[in-house]
């Protein structure tokens, strides 16, 4: 294979859990021009990533919103010659979705490899296959098992789970000169945030654990949250003591050196926690919606959370459908006892 195509466009979290597939094909075929379709919104962590040659940029959101304007027409007009004009031999569609497959399509590929029927939320994507692919069960089998189960298909041979995350020297400095300036040495990442309303544990409940973390453990907390949490950050900080609880902005490749230091990350499925687990910190995941054997951390020293008495557990869905969120009234001793039981492995 000389010129392969990747189609995950979003979001940050996903596109960590395809990275070890996408390593493994460049370990494989380290002189094949390798390009990825990433929508804009998410293109941030894959800049400068070393196993891949281009990201094609794409603005779905923007074009729905405005279907018929010239720029929307001329980006899909250009996307698509483009996409013929650079004659992939193989085109692996990691995100299963109707748009992914078609842009798999569309691209000429001979191989277009996705997943099968029963993994795909949306079905039809595999009639628009030439390879399709079942990985184990959808819900209890992780989903970079899942990814790394499409280049296996093709002879690729995944020997290993590794995140190439590139990170500049510029944000190495900038987490170490704010931790310096903050006086923040030995702490725990606590991330309120999360794409879906049902994934949040609530904001004050953060704040009561970043206070049992000082009292009991003697260990700061650095609150992390995304450009339109600023919400979320303030309610955890009025929980918790000023001396020991401090926000830190960042963007998403600075979180990368931020957790590498932390001696947890604590918080919801979502990208920063699935980065932080790239990276090998230890999380406590808090879990309802979705699965922790499918979408969880997966480090040996990593822990989730999760009511598992209750049966709509898993449910992915957006909104809770009962209207309670139950699945996240979780409790900070049950968080706080598995903290006290992971002490030993705190980094010094």
């Amino acid at each position: 294979m000389e010129r392969i195509l990747i189609l995950k466009l979003g979001s940050i979290g996903d596109i960590v859990h395809t990275l070890p597939a996408v390593a493994a094909l460049r370990r494989r075929y380290p002189q094949a021009r390798l390009d990825w379709v990433v929508e804009t919104r998410a293109k941030t962590i894959l800049e400068n990533c070393p196993v891949v040659d281009a990201l094609i940029e794409i603005d779905t959101r923007r074009w729905r919103r405005r279907p018929f304007a010239y720029t929307t027409i001329h980006e899909c007009t250009d996307l698509m010659r483009g996409l013929r004009r650079a004659r992939y031999d193989v085109a692996i569609d990691f995100q299963g979705l109707m748009k992914s497959a078609t842009l798999a399509f569309i691209s000429g590929a001979e191989v277009r490899v996705g997943f099968a029927g029963t993994h795909l939320r949306e079905a039809a994507a595999q009639f628009l296959y030439t390879q399709k692919v079942t990985p184990g069960p959808a819900q209890h089998t992780h989903i970079i098992t899942q990814n790394n189960a499409l280049v296996q298909s093709l002879g690729v041979p995944v020997e290993e789970w590794t995140f190439p995350i590139a990170v500049t020297a510029e944000d190495e400095a900038y987490v170490e000169g704010q931790l310096q300036k903050l006086g923040v040495t030995r702490y725990a990442i606590i991330n309120p945030g999360g794409g879906w309303v049902n994934k949040l544990w609530p904001a004050e409940r953060y704040g009561q654990l970043a206070s049992r973390l000082w009292t009991d453990c003697g260990l700061k907390t650095v609150v992390t949250a995304g450009p339109a949490e600023g919400e979320l950050v303030y309610r955890v900080l009025r929980q918790a003591p000023s001396q020991s609880t401090v926000f830190l902005p960042t963007t998403i490749k600075q979180l990368v050196p931020l957790a590498k230091r932390a001696s947890f990350f604590i918080g919801g499925d979502t990208g920063p926690l699935h980065i932080a687990a790239a990276v090998g910190t230890p999380i406590i995941g808090l879990y309802g919606p979705t699965l922790p054997a499918r979408n969880g951390p997966f480090g040996v020293s990593d822990k989730v959370i999760c009511r598992t008495e209750l049966t709509c557990l898993g449910c992915y869905k957006r909104t809770c459908p009962l209207g309670t969120t139950a699945c996240m009234d979780i409790e900070v001793d049950a968080v706080m006892a598995i903290i006290v039981n992971q002490a030993a492995r705190l980094k010094p």
